[in-house]
């Protein structure tokens, strides 16, 4: 079975199907940014976790690190929280 992607309309097909079967996939990790001066990342894993995503953005945005301000389950038992973080630039 040839598996190669020949044409380039195929692969601009395949792309767009992996990017569309990524976002409906849940325990996506989700980042918001509020209005204010805090930013909420929404995830599975406990509070390091968070901790570990909070700087990935921050580092992103060209800051030097991530502050958090807090972690709390979304819903209890689900294994999806919130953490509530502010970048320090």
């Amino acid at each position: 079975m040839d598996t190669r992607i020949t044409s380039p309309a195929t692969a601009v097909r395949a792309a767009a199907l992996l990017l569309l079967s990524s976002c409906l996939v849940p325990g996506c990790t989700y980042v918001r940014i509020n209005p204010g001066s805090t930013d909420t990342v929404e995830h599975s894993g406990g509070a390091e976790e968070g901790k570990v995503l909070a700087n990935q953005v921050c580092a992103r945005a060209k800051a030097v690190r991530a502050e958090i301000l807090s972690t709390v389950e979304k819903e209890a038992g689900k294994g999806r929280y919130v953490t509530t973080f502010r970048c320090i630039y």
